[in-house]
């Protein structure tokens, strides 16, 4: 979490005189441009102002929401004052609120968003219309809002953020040959030191799992946070069986709960059980907060990623057309990738075997390709001690 003493002048003026105002704001600003700490300094600062004060915070997803209990425990926000909820639980409530504050609010049903500005006296939302991945919601089907449409059914006034502080330099010029509109090149970058995303090819899937388990081991024994996103369950499952395969251990289908999907509570015990330092995150699945804390790999979809950062984030099983299990428009798919690009504070890892689709032969010069020989000369036999 970033301390008061870390905010740049932009982010202290919002906080200690934006708000002030009174009127509904909505923060926006590119991929980490610190959208998610603003609000939790601002909750922060107006507990101070008053200690009993009640907030409401709605988040998209039930990771999102873990992120947050995290974040208010390293500040010490006291948990009586707050109320966290995921939106698809506030809109069964009828509570009226002082302040409500908001994340992702580019994703939410237009009725959600109504409700929402209806049920505060102050309303303070973050969200990045680059980041912009679903048309309707994925358990109503209710459309999203229409983004030129956010200001008028909140009232709000927008204020950009324009540095970027989580993503590396090179993962920004990367993502500006992937979506040229977006013009990330032009933004500021607060960060000093640079990593260079690095791009395996292996000979076949199981080749790809192998260099990310020796990747995430390291990163994990010195102590620094590791997620692999994948695009959809299908990859999840294929992950998961690969890794029970390298590891040599014989779990036939992967458990099912009563609607005949997986069951990842019992994955995740699964895990546990067989001593892998893993956890599935998403879909009420897993816990984000004891994950980290345990200092265990993460793996998720990127849809789930939404509004988190990590240390070292893979991004494995690239295809022809990117995402063999997605159907969805090229743009959508470049817009979902992007996603799972900035999700990374340090480290960027991206890995196929087949061939690369042609967006990420754009940027291929760009990267540091990793040589699979060569990783196992330095590793002269894997292991995977978990």
């Amino acid at each position: 979490m970033i301390r008061a003493d870390q905010l740049d002048n932009d982010q202290n003026n919002f906080i200690f005189h934006e708000v002030a105002k009174g009127d509904n704001k909505w923060l926006t600003g590119l991929p980490g441009t610190g959208k998610s700490v603003i609000l939790i300094h601002l909750i922060l600062e107006k507990i101070e102002e008053n200690p009993n004060v009640f907030i409401c915070v709605v988040v998209f997803t039930n990771a999102l929401r873990d992120m947050f209990i995290a974040a208010m425990e390293e500040s010490r926000i006291p948990y009586q004052n707050v109320y966290l909820t995921t939106y698809h639980k506030f809109i069964k409530e009828n509570f009226h609120y002082e302040y409500i504050f908001c994340d992702e609010v580019q994703d939410l049903p237009q009725s959600v968003l109504e409700n929402i500005k209806k049920r505060s006296n102050q309303l303070i939302f973050a969200g990045d219309p680059n980041q912009s991945i679903y048309k309707e919601d994925p358990k109503t089907h209710e459309k999203v809002v229409k983004i030129s449409e956010i200001n008028k059914i909140t009232e709000s006034k927008s204020y950009m953020f324009e540095t970027i502080y989580r993503s590396t330099k090179s993962i920004v010029k990367c993502i500006s040959l992937l979506l040229p509109n977006m013009q990330i090149d032009v933004a500021k970058i607060g960060r000093k030191k640079d990593s260079t995303p690095r791009l395996f090819k292996g000979e076949n899937e199981e080749q790809q799992v192998e260099y990310i388990l020796s990747e995430s081991v390291s990163a994990i024994e010195s102590g620094e946070s590791v997620v692999i996103l994948l695009p959809s369950h299908k990859d999840i499952e294929k992950f998961i069986n690969i890794v029970f395969k390298i590891e040599n251990k014989q779990i036939g289908t992967l458990p099912l709960n009563r609607w005949g999907k997986v069951d990842y509570n019992k994955v995740n015990a699964l895990l546990q059980l067989n001593q892998m330092n893993m956890e599935y995150l998403g879909n009420n699945y897993g816990d984000l907060y004891n994950a980290n804390k345990k200092g265990k790999i993460i793996f998720m979809t990127y849809h789930s990623s939404k509004g988190l950062d990590f240390d070292n984030v893979f991004l494995p099983f690239f295809y022809n057309n990117g995402f063999e299990n997605l159907w969805m428009d090229e743009e959508t798919k470049k817009t979902l990738f992007m996603v799972g690009m900035t999700r990374s504070k340090k480290n960027l890892y991206m890995t196929y075997s087949d061939v690369l689709p042609s967006y990420i032969e754009n940027f291929k010069h760009l990267c540091t390709i990793v040589d699979w020989n060569k990783e196992l000369e330095s590793n002269e036999e894997l292991d995977f001690d978990f």
